[in-house]
Order: C-alpha cells, then sequence, then structure tokens
C-alpha cells in the first residue's frame, strides 16, 4: 500500500555556522510562504495515485511530478480533532490530550461521547502560533466544522474561515475563500495557509450520470440517519441486512466515496491554481499535502470513521514539495514539521494510532460496533493492534503482516514479538488518558453536532 517518490532536495545539512543562532539565520534569509492543505476523510488505497484503477485523483497525481510523497503514512489520529491537533502541534493524541474521552459516562444512551479540546490557554505552541512568531500572516480555511475555535484549533490563525456545517465550506465558496485570502494577504510578511478540503468527508454528494468511471445510482445524496432503526448504517453494523441487501449497499458506497474523493481532488487542483495564479507560492514555497484519516466501507462489518485503528480508517497520503520522505511507514503527524521547518525531525515519532468508544453509537448499535478501546503500532509493515471491546472481559491481541494481508483479514499470533511489551505500555496510557471527569463543554458538543459526529 505503500508507494514512495522522491527528489533529490538539497538540505541544510548538519553543519553548525559557528557564532550564528537559527534565529539569526531566519531573520537574515527571506522565508517562504507555507501552505499545509489536509483532504479530510481521504484514505490512500481510493486514490489513482496510489493504485486506485479509477481517475480519482488526478491533481495529486500531477502534484506529485514535483514532490516527495507515500500512500504508506499512518493519520496521527482516528478521526478530525485528534489529527488535526497533531499536525498543529507535532504531537500525538497521548501528548496534547485532544480526542475522545469516556470517563464520568454514566449513561450509554447519552446524547454524546465527550471530547477533550485542545487546550486554548497554557496549552502546547500551536503551528500557526509558531510560524506567526516568525513574522508569518496566518490564515486558516476549513470545510470541517470541527477545526474551529472551540476545538482550540484555530488558536494563533490572524484569520479563520470555518464551515458551520459540511457542504458549506466546498468547491466554489472555497476558492472564493482561499482567492481572497490571497489577495488581502499582507505583501511584506510571509503567508501560512491551510486549508481543509471536506469534499470526501459526508455527506456526499450524488454521483453524477456521466461520469463514465463510478455508477450513478439511485441515491441523491447519502448521510447517514444513526438514531434511525431502519436506516441502512443501523442495518449495516448490526448485521440486519440480507446478502443481496448488503452488496448493493456495499457497491452504492463504493461508487459515492471514490465520487467525492474525486470531487476532493479536483477542488485540492483549483486551490494549487490559486496559489500558482497569486504569485505568492513560487519555487521556493512550502507546500504539504496529507489526510486527517480514512473511511470505512464495509471493511470489518464497519461503516463510517474514528473509533477503529484499522488501515481503511487510518492509512493516508502524505505529500511534499521541498522535502525528502523515507521508504516505509511514517506518522503523518510529522506535516507539522514539514510545513514549520521544511524537514523532517531528527528523530522521527513512529507511527502509533488510539481509538475511544463512541458510546452513544456504542448503545444504538447494542454493543456491536464503535465500543472498543484500541491502540496500534507499526513496524514496516508489521502491525500490532490491542484492542478491548465494552463486552470484553480480556482485550485482544492481533499481529497482521500487511505485505501478505493488506485488509487484515488473517491475525498472526502476537506472542513473543519483540514490541508487544510497548505496544501493551500504549494501550495502558490509552486507557488511562480517557479517565478525565472535566466538565462537558457545550461549544465543543455543538461543533461536534454541527459536523455530524453526534447526532
Amino acid at each position: 500500500m505503500s508507494n514512495v517518490k522522491k527528489l533529490a532536495v538539497a538540505g541544510l545539512g548538519a553543519t553548525v555556522l559557528a557564532g550564528v543562532t537559527l534565529l539569526a539565520m531566519q531573520d537574515a534569509t527571506p522565508q517562504p510562504d507555507v501552505v499545509l492543505i489536509v483532504l479530510d476523510t481521504v484514505r490512500s488505497d481510493y486514490l489513482s495515485l496510489c493504485g486506485e484503477a479509477r481517475p480519482t485523483s488526478p491533481n495529486l497525481e500531477a502534484f506529485a511530478q514535483t514532490a516527495s510523497w507515500t500512500c504508506g503514512a499512518v493519520a496521527p489520529g482516528s478521526w478530525t480533532l485528534p489529527s488535526h491537533a497533531s499536525f498543529f502541534t507535532g504531537m500525538t493524541p497521548l501528548e496534547h490530550g485532544a480526542h475522545e474521552i469516556t470517563s464520568g459516562v454514566k449513561d450509554f444512551s447519552g446524547s454524546s461521547s465527550r471530547s477533550r479540546p485542545l487546550k486554548k490557554k497554557g496549552g502546547p505552541p500551536t503551528l500557526a502560533q509558531q510560524l506567526g512568531r516568525r513574522g508569518y500572516h496566518t490564515v486558516a480555511l476549513s470545510g470541517n466544522p470541527v477545526v474551529s475555535e472551540s476545538m482550540g484549533l484555530t488558536r494563533g490563525f490572524d484569520e479563520t474561515t470555518v464551515a458551520e456545517k459540511f457542504g458549506r465550506l466546498a468547491e466554489d465558496d472555497l476558492i472564493d475563500a482561499v482567492t481572497a485570502s490571497l489577495t488581502s494577504a499582507p505583501a511584506d510578511e510571509p503567508l501560512f495557509l491551510f486549508v481543509n478540503i471536506a469534499e470526501a468527508h459526508q455527506r456526499w454528494e450524488q454521483v453524477p450520470a456521466n461520469m463514465g468511471w463510478a455508477e450513478a445510482g439511485d441515491r441523491a445524496l447519502l448521510k447517514y440517519a444513526k438514531l434511525k432503526e431502519n436506516d441502512p448504517w443501523r442495518q449495516y453494523v448490526e448485521g440486519q441486512l440480507s446478502a443481496e441487501e448488503q452488496a448493493a449497499f456495499d457497491a452504492d458506497i463504493d461508487s459515492l466515496y471514490a465520487y467525492n474523493t474525486w470531487r476532493a481532488d479536483q477542488t485540492l487542483g483549483r486551490v494549487l491554481a490559486a496559489l500558482e495564479e497569486s504569485g505568492r507560492c513560487g519555487e521556493d514555497c512550502r507546500v504539504v499535502i496529507t489526510s486527517d484519516h480514512g473511511e470505512m466501507l464495509g471493511e470489518h462489518g464497519l461503516l463510517d470513521h474514528g473509533h477503529y485503528v484499522w488501515e481503511s480508517n487510518v492509512r493516508v497520503p502524505l505529500l511534499v514539495r521541498g522535502a525528502d520522505l523515507p521508504e516505509g511507514p511514517i506518522n503523518a503527524l510529522h506535516a507539522f514539521h514539514l510545513a514549520r521547518d521544511g524537514a523532517l525531525p531528527a528523530a522521527l515519532t513512529p507511527p502509533v494510532v488510539m481509538s475511544w468508544p463512541h458510546v452513544r453509537r456504542c448503545y444504538m448499535t447494542r454493543g456491536e460496533a464503535f465500543c472498543a478501546t484500541s491502540a496500534a503500532l507499526w513496524d514496516g509493515n508489521d502491525k500490532l493492534i490491542w484492542t478491548l471491546e465494552a463486552k470484553a472481559v480480556e482485550p485482544r491481541i492481533m499481529r497482521f503482516d500487511l505485505s501478505i494481508d493488506p485488509d487484515e483479514e488473517t491475525p498472526l499470533s502476537a506472542e513473543g514479538h519483540p514490541r508487544l511489551s510497548e505496544l501493551l505500555e500504549l494501550a495502558a496510557a490509552v486507557q488511562a488518558d480517557a479517565g478525565e471527569e472535566d466538565e462537558v463543554d457545550q461549544s465543543v458538543t455543538e461543533a461536534l453536532r454541527a459536523a455530524g459526529y453526534l447526532e
């Protein structure tokens, strides 16, 4: 699932110039504009860049011709909040603390799981804050409502435009916002532009009849109605559909997701074109593109995203112009370092992902889905998973060789694995980190409801 293309890029090297501090070097050298683009909910294996037969990502492929790229990056979180907090801090979800928590939940039939935002005061300095201190004008444009002030994710941006609901800042509207920001940005200051492109996130638009490579189907728009017992989402994850009904739904969501991934790529192409036309993003411009998570499309009997550490939910692309990426899985949180420094850190943070239950959905599915606490780590194509279901007494530990089992269908024994103790330590930390008794922040709840994470 991984493909890496490298370009020879001249690095700064390890030479330290005597008597010259890094700050002085920064002051003396014009700083490049920085662009960080997140293709929300785009999993690697649905990109034609990464081997998908359908032409879902022509603009990403064009960008890759002048970039270093991999289809084997691992999202730092299983959904929007923890991953973006990692992109903005360079920290894992366990370090920055912005993620789903389950402590204090007395009634699993309640309206939501609880989420902890990135600290708005006293938290780690964000990418926008750090670049702002270097003199950058910082702009955030997000089609995902979770990337918001209430979540602590816009801290440090001089300008922010965030969709109130999905679909409110997409395609033409997003391009207009990008163009306006590029036009109004101070010409005498370097620019940091963050863009979240959310076309691949539900709700999914209908596949038009003239696409050719994607089946149009009968569904005008797909947005799961999880509270309704007869909704396909409920019937699917609870195993209520017949084999014929499930096959039809599988085909439907496959086409919808592929088409809306293509829509995200089309918007990406227009964003990149706007950058070029503005004259702001020249040869030295630092451009980083990645995704915050994937999407479950029936794998393991699951739909949607978040609350899983399966490959379909966490394997994402990572592309960068002006730096170099290594072979093998890489933690996508290093988009932070690539954007801030134009290079990876000397010590890479290994790919690890953790997820927590969604108590409301766990209740709705009668304990059949969204109920597990999980942790995973990678060593090349060797993957270890620790997971504890709500109904289980003991956790399950699985090992997968992704080179021969990319769909994670046949778990191997993890007994005696050299990194087993590391996995158990990670799992213990994941369990402990959900143990917080803070009051629910209503602004966080409303942001999650706008994004569709709460029913």
